[in-house]
């Protein structure tokens, strides 16, 4: 009867164990699946930007966003560095003036703006794709 208990109270530790442990996990991985270049080819949808070919931002481990804009001769327009922090599914950028709604999902990452520096842009979402992503993709419907 005690080894029975024991063998109980052994698995009940291992299963809380392993549901914190997948809770930590869980709780890191959007901030993780954020990390990295992410290109948006399609900026017709975003009334400020819409003038440039692309844009492509860089979230980096230390809470920093750097951006830039590819106009359509391809000369590059640096963006003031960024910071930026999550609150479950919300982005804030800087101080919370721009917010986006983000889901990622097979290197495409979806940001539905919340609020932005231009009002008219509320609502309306843009892809971004992993950069090494978009450029195999652009590649391959080259050769194609």
């Amino acid at each position: 009867m005690i080894k029975r208990i024991m063998k109980t109270r052994i698995l009940l530790l291992a299963v809380i164990t392993s549901c914190l442990f997948t809770l930590g996990i869980g709780c890191q991985k959007p901030h993780q699946s954020l990390l990295g270049e992410w290109e948006c080819i399609n900026l017709s949808k975003m009334e400020h930007v819409s003038q440039f070919a692309k844009e492509v931002i860089n979230f980096q481990p230390n809470g920093v966003i750097t951006s830039y804009l590819i106009d359509h001769n391809g000369q590059k327009i640096q963006e003031p560095q960024e910071s930026y922090r999550l609150n479950g599914d919300v982005l804030l950028i800087g101080d919370g003036d721009t917010c986006y709604r983000f889901v990622v999902k097979n290197d495409v990452l979806s940001l539905s703006i919340i609020k932005s520096i231009a009002g008219t842009d509320v609502g309306k979402t843009v892809e971004f794709h992993r950069k090494d992503m978009a450029a195999t993709n652009s590649a391959a419907n080259a050769n194609h």
